[in-house]
């Protein structure tokens, strides 16, 4: 009556997920197969098979049951740091439908997966972290597709960790030209300018313990652990990447020549931003101070080693004073300064230097006095990069003018004495006055 594989009706679960076959069949053998599955389930491939017999003439229907069982879908989801693997407890995860709708947002937990059951074989949902935990990039969606299978399925979802850098920007003053200053006591100001410094290293330390975010603590570096060194290059730049997140600081371990060594400690802090902040960085102008030069001069009398107030000194280039680039700004022999010694005998010439030769001689003596021929050399080469300033102390003395006066007869071979004398300046005022004595000049 009917070919054996004859499809001969359809029927669909109902809300308590029964169903049922009314048509009249005749006593046969039948087999029910699941044709569509329900919404989260997978497939049953499984035949429910009937064979139906005559049950008596008392028995005006006969009703068959089978029990038929579909296993729903399930997925475990977990987070995870993309470095070493372990659990991440914080972050705020939300799977979205094709159309984007919102089927379940949870929080995770390093201690156990969280675990989605229904999901539509098939159907493609996205996996989307809201809020990552602290210490970590959020992550980029994921999208997966339900597979029709009574197995876990597993989704991952790995965090980054920011990094951070740390730049040095590099830079001290060097000569450039000079500025004429007429009417002064020096004759020009030598002019600086800040440029790169190439070649200056500094060595990064750990300033705290730098762990892992991942709460395994993790130490990366010690505190107090030598991280890196680094050198400047011909911009004057330094850096270092990707260091774990943390607090740093950097020593300056050498300098270039003309310059100071800066030994004091730089601080780099690498705290977290936010979850959108892939590097972290901290950076710092840096100016290394050139090594200043200073020139005393002293004047002293030569007999009684008294200071002597108003000797006028020069300052001079003993040798061409060339800039950076080899030009020469001041020739030799040039006059850079006039000083005029105070009434303690001093005079601490004001131009701010450059490295190099000069030479100090006096242009006046004080009245009085003959003026001296000695002239001071001053050897400003580099003294090494832990003087500040090199500094030079010039002595000089004055022999005071002396003259011989006496009083004679006519002929200026007898001495005579009784006679009071004395000497008065060209305005007239009065220097000494004495009476003079026999055989005394």
């Amino acid at each position: 009556i009917i070919e054996k594989g004859t499809l001969l009706e359809k029927a669909t679960s109902d809300e308590n997920g029964k169903i049922a076959f009314v048509k009249d069949y005749p006593f046969a053998k039948y087999v029910a197969r699941e044709l569509v599955k329900p919404a989260g389930y997978v497939t049953n491939e499984e035949a429910v098979n009937f064979d139906t017999k005559y049950q008596g003439q008392d028995v005006k229907t006969v009703v068959y049951n089978s029990e038929y069982k579909n296993t729903p879908t399930t997925f475990e989801f977990t987070k995870t740091d993309i470095t070493s693997g372990a659990e991440l407890t914080g972050a705020t995860l939300t799977v979205l439908d094709k159309d984007g709708n919102v089927v379940d947002t949870w929080t995770s937990d390093a201690k156990e997966a969280h675990v989605i059951k229904r999901l539509v074989v098939g159907e493609t949902y996205t996996l989307r972290e809201e809020f990552a935990p602290y210490g970590y990039l959020k992550a980029a969606d994921i999208q997966f597709t339900v597979e029709d299978t009574g197995k876990v399925q597993h989704v991952e979802m790995k965090d980054e960790v920011p990094t951070g850098s740390i730049v040095i920007n590099k830079d001290g003053e060097f000569v450039t030209d000079t500025t004429l200053m007429k009417g002064y006591w020096y004759d020009f100001i030598f002019n600086f300018f800040k440029d790169s410094l190439a070649g200056v290293t500094f060595d990064v330390y750990a300033k705290e313990d730098i762990v892992s975010a991942d709460g395994l603590d993790t130490v990366y570096h010690k505190a107090g652990d030598k991280v890196a060194t680094i050198v400047t290059n011909d911009k004057g730049i330094a850096r270092i990447d990707d260091l774990p997140l943390g607090k740093y600081y950097l020593v300056e371990t050498k300098t270039i020549d003309g310059f100071v060594l800066d030994e004091t400690p730089i601080e780099a802090d690498l705290s977290y931003i936010d979850q959108n902040t892939k590097v972290v960085f901290a950076g710092m102008d840096v100016t290394n101070e050139r090594q200043k030069v200073q020139i005393t001069v002293t004047k002293t009398d030569s007999e009684t080693k008294k200071e002597l107030e108003g000797a006028v000194f020069g300052l001079f280039a003993k040798e061409d004073i060339v800039n950076k680039h080899g030009k020469v700004i001041v020739k030799a022999d040039t006059q850079i300064e006039r000083g005029v010694t105070g009434k303690d005998g001093k005079v601490t010439f004001t131009s701010d230097l450059p490295l190099g030769q000069y030479y100090v001689k006096e242009l006046e003596a004080p009245k009085g006095y003959v003026k001296s021929d000695k002239v001071f050399d001053v050897d400003a080469s580099y003294q090494g990069d832990k003087v500040k300033v090199i500094e030079f102390e010039a002595a000089f003395e004055n022999a005071p003018i002396k003259v011989e006066i006496s009083k004679t007869d006519i002929t200026g071979e007898k001495k005579l004495p009784g006679a009071k004398l004395s000497v008065i300046d060209s305005d007239g005022k009065l220097v000494e006055s004495w009476t003079s004595e026999a055989g005394k000049t």
